[in-house]
């Protein structure tokens, strides 16, 4: 559930690193190197603001990380890449923080249906 399984698929394939995973994953910010908070999630359409990726919208930010060799998910705080190009982890989670709580909720608010067109893809 919620992609779980794809994640310890993917470090049962990958042997030695350690696979991480978001649900908003689909809506990273360009530029992310040196951004604290770059792979939190940021929409950069407006296909994105459709009501069907509300549960992409309310878990925004939040991680998870498969270690090979392991059957379980661990929860992790939000990544970023450093200027140095090291994957790092910031202390708090991306929703732990309060402006980014009024930021999501005014994202919500905003959600329409039939937003997303599946014919405009290709």
């Amino acid at each position: 559930m919620h992609g779980d399984s794809l994640l310890i698929a993917m470090s049962s394939i990958f042997r030695l690193s350690t696979a991480y995973g978001t649900e908003s994953w689909l809506m990273v910010k360009p530029f992310l190197f040196g951004k604290q908070r770059g792979i939190r999630g940021n929409p950069i359409e407006l296909k994105y603001m459709d009501e069907i990726y509300r549960p992409v919208w309310e878990r925004i930010g939040a991680w998870k990380k498969a270690t090979p060799g392991e059957d379980s998910i661990a929860q992790v705080h939000t990544p970023f890449i450093s200027k140095d190009g090291d994957l790092q982890f910031n202390k708090l989670d991306y929703l732990s923080v309060k402006k980014h709580q009024k930021r999501q909720l005014r994202k919500l608010k905003k959600l329409k249906p039939d937003v997303f067109k599946l014919n405009r893809i290709g």
